[in-house]
């Protein structure tokens, strides 16, 4: 593991970090209607409550409004 880089906030001690984007197979966008959207986070050598939540980042969107789920935690 690498040393933390004191300008990265948060800093992830990940071995090996992926960041997924998933849409559902059959969703049609239209103007003006919702859509959803999921976002998968996958690391190594971390604990599902070491990640950052992403809710923070999407509310800075001036152009949508974003509606988080629940998030879901899964370690294995």
């Amino acid at each position: 593991m690498q040393p933390a880089i004191l300008d990265v906030s948060p800093w992830l001690p990940a071995k090996a970090l992926t960041v997924e984007e998933l849409w559902p197979k059959d969703q049609t966008f239209r103007v003006g209607e919702p859509f959803s959207r999921g976002l998968l986070i996958k690391a190594d050598s971390l604990k599902a409550s070491q990640l950052s939540q992403l809710e923070n980042l999407q509310s800075q969107s001036s152009t949508f409004k974003i509606y988080a789920d629940k998030l879901e935690e899964q370690e294995k």
